[in-house]
């Protein structure tokens, strides 16, 4: 037999428990099963610091994660082995290589300077001009017609020979001619470019004069390209070969009009077309030049000579303290066609300018007249 009381308690839990449904719902409208409540971890990061209110829908910020602490740990430690083990194997590799090859007492010796200029071609970077003397002794060669000469010259490259014939051919038997060939001529200049490691013999000749030549043996080196300047050691053969197109052009023209254009081509650094351009000869006959308050330097004049006429090419610097006029009649003389200057011929107190004085190949003898004197009637 039930008691009242216990009948009244039992309907009581009952009424409780529908008028908790709604609020669990609400909770977990997700859930399959509305009246089961599972609470979402996959964002908790936050403990519980206290318990939510009963019939609010709980945050998940509120859920604990459910993480074995041991596991935890076990992982940690596991990490932590690993990282050292790998530490130490560093370390017994790095202790190898310092007893094996030494690298704490290994030091890299200091190199000379000279070690990469000595003996060694100038190799101009910058495109401006090169200094030196050894460059231009160098590159600049002297010869004697029929004896030898030994050039260097770089393999794999292409090296230029200036001569100073005005239409060059070249004779060798261990080297190709030709446009597709390892030797090629044009106007007064021959290029080689040579893969072989031996050296090279060629002879250089004018063409149509067999009786003077250039002799050369090229030794292939691997260094930069080389550019090499041949003249003859006698002063007189570079004078004596006559250009047959300077000849042409300098009768073909009016003596000032052919001048003018010669002086403006000079000027500009250029070499008229048939003329031969080499330095001053020792023994050559130097122009005559006496200005007051100028200084006229030939010694690192330029020689260009042509058919019928020379031009000399020189230094003049104002070496007073004021302003001058150069006047071109003090270097005349019996064989000076014309003088000119550039780029001035008013010079401010320590300027300079280059001298151009064309002379006459062959000059021409002084006629002097005598005056009888009347005393001696």
């Amino acid at each position: 037999m039930i008691k009242p009381s216990m009948t009244k308690l039992a309907y009581f839990c009952t009424l409780c428990a529908v008028a908790a449904m709604p609020t669990i719902a609400a909770q977990n409208s997700g859930s399959a099963n509305p009246l089961i409540a599972v609470p979402n971890l996959e964002n908790a990061s936050t403990p519980v610091t206290g318990s939510p209110v009963q019939g609010t829908q709980v945050n998940a910020s509120y859920a604990t994660p459910m993480i074995d602490p041991q596991l935890q740990k076990l992982q940690e430690l596991q990490q932590t082995n690993k990282l050292q083990e790998e530490i130490e194997k560093l370390k017994t590799e790095n202790k190898r290589l310092k007893e094996t090859i030494g690298v704490e007492q290994v030091k890299i010796p200091e190199v000379p300077s000279n070690v990469l200029t000595k003996n060694v071609p100038k190799y101009n970077v910058d495109g401006g001009p090169t200094a030196g003397a050894a460059n231009k002794e160098a590159n600049d060669i002297i010869v004697t017609p029929g004896i030898n000469q030994l050039v260097s010259i770089a393999v794999g490259h292409t090296n230029r020979i200036v001569t100073p014939f005005t239409h060059p051919q070249v004779s060798s038997a261990t080297l190709t001619g030709g446009d597709q060939g390892e030797v090629m001529v044009k106007d007064n200049v021959v290029y080689v470019s040579t893969a072989k490691t031996y050296p090279l013999s060629m002879f250089i000749t004018e063409k149509g004069q067999e009786n003077l030549s250039i002799s050369l043996t090229l030794v292939p080196r691997k260094i930069p390209s080389r550019e090499i300047s041949v003249s003859f050691k006698d002063s007189n053969i570079q004078m004596r070969m006559a250009s047959e197109d300077a000849e042409n052009w300098e009768k073909s023209q009016p003596f000032i009009t052919g001048t003018n254009k010669n002086l403006r081509e000079v000027a500009l650094q250029g070499i008229p077309s048939g003329y031969n351009l080499s330095s001053l000869p020792k023994d050559y006959k130097l122009p005559k030049c006496r200005v007051e308050g100028f200084r006229v330097d030939w010694s690192q004049g330029q020689l260009i000579t042509g058919s019928k006429l020379h031009y000399v090419i020189g230094k003049v610097t104002n070496i007073s303290s004021k302003t001058l006029e150069f006047k071109e009649a003090g270097c005349g003389d019996y064989d000076v066609a014309a003088v000119a200057l550039y780029p001035t011929n008013v010079f401010e107190p320590g300027q300079s300018a280059e001298i151009y004085v064309i002379k006459h190949a062959t000059g021409r003898q002084e006629v002097k007249q005598v005056r009888t004197s009347i005393l001696d009637k």
